[in-house]
């Protein structure tokens, strides 16, 4: 891979025969990538662990087949997080507080939404329609504010 990569954008290239922790096609080891964009390719396996300065992942229609995986959470300048239609499982793990867009829709996901969304203060698009989630929808995101567009709250 090309190391001072800074954006990666293959959506809808028919990306078949790449499991995205396979070595030989590991994305995940570009230290300066932004912007990852492989979205409506058919991507197989679990989500890898991503480094550095990602920003935006756009992960949505392929059949990545995990939980959303902790370390994700701690990509503090994530700001954009789209892995809807997928076949993910599991719970929603917490989220970088950064994040203006979420969406989750269209997986397996499971158990409860964690109150620590509404915490969420720059969140402006959440979408977690499509899943098996139960339970309440927390106060706090119905809470939700947003400062320069209109909130998008998507739960059905």
């Amino acid at each position: 891979m090309i190391p001072s990569l800074l954006e990666l954008r293959l959506k809808n290239c028919n990306i078949n025969e790449i499991y995205l922790s396979h070595t030989l096609h590991n994305f995940s080891t570009l230290p300066n990538i932004h912007h990852l964009d492989l979205s409506s390719n058919e991507l197989r396996g679990p989500i890898p662990t991503f480094h550095g300065k990602l920003t935006k992942l756009y992960l949505s229609g392929n059949f990545l087949n995990s939980s959303i995986p902790e370390p994700l959470g701690k990509l503090r300048l994530l700001q954009v997080l789209d892995l809807s239609g997928n076949k993910l499982t599991g719970h929603i793990p917490s989220f970088p507080e950064k994040l203006i867009e979420l969406d989750l829709s269209g997986n397996y996901l499971n158990g409860s939404i964690l109150e620590s969304l509404g915490n969420l203060r720059l969140l402006q698009v959440l979408s977690l329609s499509s899943n098996k989630l139960t339970g309440p929808i927390p106060t706090v995101t119905r809470k939700l504010t947003c400062n320069a567009l209109p909130c998008r709250t998507f739960l059905n």
